[in-house]
């Protein structure tokens, strides 16, 4: 490669926010063997083989990120691997990766939110609100966003009015929050209608 490393940092990261997937494998694993201590290049290359099915593969590269990682950032490559494994339809392991996440970042409720998230794909709401209000109670990350997951949880369990609660809050902390306005709309018509029979 003759252009810069800096600029080829930067063709890597610009080709994995596209459709090229194959090109940033094929691309990414080229810059590696040149800059092999770039933790975001082997995070990209993993996204990528992970998008592709290649989830051993995927997670060795992960595994080399976090192993050039900083420690205050390790969340990020634990948190992908937990995605591999989701995605992978292996829920537990993914569940496992994301606590990893969060014990590595326990004050960012967006990984608390990926766990959340696991937990509800497959009904098992009692976990996910329990993990959702561990994120509302972070001081960073998305809140809104935990607050909204919470309503979800609550929504499912025909709880309306805490659902209604956390809906009003996220629309607090952000007061465009379209996903939130929908679903405070659909519970306050659910208390509605309950009032009525």
């Amino acid at each position: 490669m003759t252009s810069s490393p800096i600029s080829q940092a930067a063709r890597s990261r610009r080709l994995s926010r596209g459709p090229n997937v194959a090109l940033t494998i094929l691309y990414g694993r080229r810059y590696l063997c040149e800059f092999p201590d770039d933790v975001v290049a082997w995070i990209h290359v993993g996204k990528a083989l992970g998008k592709v099915a290649r989830f051993e593969e995927a997670e060795q590269a992960l595994t080399k990120a976090i192993e050039f990682c900083l420690p205050e950032h390790r969340q990020y490559p634990l948190s992908e691997i937990g995605n591999l494994y989701k995605e992978s339809g292996e829920s537990d392991q993914a569940a496992e990766w994301y606590r990893r996440a969060i014990a590595a970042a326990p004050n960012d409720a967006g990984f608390y939110l990926l766990l959340g998230g696991n937990f509800a794909r497959q009904s098992r709401f009692a976990e996910a609100e329990e993990v959702y209000r561990a994120a509302i109670a972070c001081t960073d990350g998305c809140i809104d966003e935990a607050y909204l997951n919470l309503g979800f949880v609550l929504r499912a369990l025909e709880r309306f009015a805490e659902a209604a609660d956390c809906f009003r809050e996220a629309l607090r902390l952000d007061p465009d929050y379209r996903a939130a306005r929908c679903a405070l709309f659909d519970v306050e018509r659910c208390l509605r209608f309950e009032r009525r029979i």
